[in-house]
């Protein structure tokens, strides 16, 4: 409920609120996000909180909520079932998400407590792995609106691909 801007208390939510005598719990504070219903509900009801865009569940948030799916929407929504005791509260972090990093290393690691796994502003640093090198993006990326751009990894540099496409030719001739 909230007031409309005469001044008049307004029912504002999807569900229209009842009266009963049993268990409840008390909708989830959530920041830089929102929940379905700020409604009480019943022991076995199901919140479900989504983050701002730009703004991420912490790893630890995920882990806990959302376990094995270190996806986009796993660090930007959650389901979260009344047991009839107090929930977490829940913190969305502006910042980025891991890059898409195959054959190689990123550094620093991703945060996992307290902050998006990386702040907005972080620069972060990709190696390739096995004496590869960077074929394409940048050995290092920052994390800013729309995510951290990505490397890729590849075997041979674009002179060596070069190089070894006119020796295929030649042996074609």
């Amino acid at each position: 409920m909230s007031c409309n801007k005469d001044g008049q208390l307004v029912h504002d939510d999807e569900t229209e609120p009842f009266c009963s005598d049993t268990i409840v719990c008390n909708a989830p504070k959530v920041m830089k996000g929102k929940v379905n219903t700020r409604n009480n509900l019943e022991v076995g009801g199901v919140y479900t909180i989504s983050c701002e865009p730009s703004h991420w569940f912490s790893t630890a948030t995920v882990k806990k909520y959302n376990p094995g799916d270190l996806s986009v929407d796993g660090y930007s929504e959650t389901e979260v079932e009344c047991k009839g005791e107090p929930l977490d509260e829940f913190k969305c972090h502006f910042g980025c998400l891991a890059p898409d990093f195959a054959g190689g290393a990123i550094w620093p690691d991703m945060k996992e407590e307290d902050s998006a796994p990386y702040e907005m502003g972080q620069a972060v640093t990709f190696r390739c792995l096995d004496g590869a090198s960077i074929t394409e993006g940048k050995a290092e990326a920052t994390c800013e609106p729309g995510g951290i751009a990505p490397a890729v990894c590849g075997a041979c540099s674009f002179a060596l691909s070069l190089v070894l496409s006119f020796v295929m030719l030649l042996t074609l001739l």
